[in-house]
């Protein structure tokens, strides 16, 4: 029998309101910057590019993924100290979006390996056990070839679910195969709606990836052209694009500074309360959503991030985006310098405007 959020111990959930009570937290407060390390220590792949966060609230740690050099971090959420706690052999393979199943003790990753074929990339979801450090790998799933996997959201049963961002095709990996080897990733929902503008060199369709409150939806990014899309968790082709109140939030350019590019493909995706949070290369938005369906939603911005950010994640209340400088790295013809240390940085909510 599969959990909804009205079975879940603590959750109080409904059109207009959400809430969850957790244990008592006697944890050291969050800071609001954390240094991640951009070194691999690999010859052959001198860097590495943070690109995804994910939040613990059992152990209060981040974990940040890396585009390149096949490592997996946790920062202390206390100390800010930084440590590996898993490394691929193969230095090739990036790691994407993550999200941790804080009472499995397990986190959840996009893998994929674009550096061996560039033209065919081969994706994979891993699972890693975090109730001991260093992790370990509990097993990883095959997908579809090609596939770019990009994020991974949960749900309330602790199912998986993935974008592609070069496909039209959500996957997704149940909770189930963790213990038993025969369950395999399966797909999930698809539209060709998904896809990026092929027509646009390195155009990424698929992206961030996120559950609603109530557990009724998965809310889908499309980068390039931008969009956001609502997916109903029970019947997935129920796909709908969610509307802005007072016109395309893309189109327009918010950013008070005049910064052209600074809302122009939509990230990483994360809830806060019933408020959506996109992250974008220079900025995020805050949606507030105009009923249950999540079908139009008012606009609001804040710039005031570190530039390159990538994805978010919510921790104890408040936002984290990663500052990963993906942009700069990966494309070193555009002239444009990356700003290092990287580091996962508190989103202040009174800055949106």
């Amino acid at each position: 029998m599969r959990n909804t959020p009205l079975m879940l111990t603590g959750l109080l959930v409904t059109c207009a309101s959400f809430a969850f009570v957790p244990a008592a937290d006697a944890s050291p407060p969050l800071t609001n910057e954390y240094i991640v390390d951009g070194d691999t220590g690999i010859p052959q792949v001198p860097f590495r590019v943070p690109e995804g966060v994910a939040y613990d609230p059992i152990g209060a740690d981040f974990y940040a993924t890396a585009i390149f050099g096949g490592r997996i971090t946790r920062v202390d959420g206390a100390t800010g100290v930084e440590e590996t706690i898993y490394q691929e052999p193969n230095p090739l393979l990036s790691f994407a979006g993550a999200a941790v199943a804080p009472f499995r003790r397990v986190l959840w990753m996009c893998a994929v390996d674009v550096a061996t074929d560039p033209m065919v990339p081969v994706g994979q979801v891993y699972a890693l056990d975090i109730s001991q450090q260093p992790a370990t790998l509990i097993r990883s799933f095959a997908l579809p070839v090609p596939f770019f996997c990009n994020d991974v959201a949960l749900d309330y049963s602790g199912d998986a679910y993935v974008t592609n961002s070069i496909g039209a095709t959500v996957m997704r990996v149940p909770a189930a195969g963790l213990d038993d080897p025969t369950i395999e990733a399966a797909p999930f929902a698809t539209s060709p709606a998904f896809l990026p503008d092929f027509s646009i060199p390195g155009a990424l369709g698929q992206n961030g990836i996120a559950l609603t409150p109530r557990g009724d939806r998965l809310i889908l990014a499309r980068s390039i052209p931008p969009a956001l899309f609502t997916i109903d968790l029970a019947d997935p082709t129920q796909i709908a694009e969610i509307q802005f109140v007072g016109g395309d939030a893309f189109s327009q350019n918010p950013d008070p500074a005049g910064d052209p590019i600074a809302f122009l493909a939509p990230d990483g995706l994360a809830f806060l309360g019933r408020k959506l949070y996109v992250s974008y290369h220079q900025g995020v938005q805050q949606l507030t959503f105009t009923d249950c369906t999540h079908s139009a939603a008012t606009v609001r911005s804040t710039t005031a991030v570190p530039p390159g950010v990538s994805t978010i994640a919510r921790a104890r209340g408040r936002l984290y985006v990663i500052d990963s400088d993906v942009v700069p790295v990966t494309r070193p013809e555009l002239g444009i310098a990356p700003e290092l240390p990287n580091t996962i940085t508190r989103v202040r909510l009174r800055d949106f405007y």
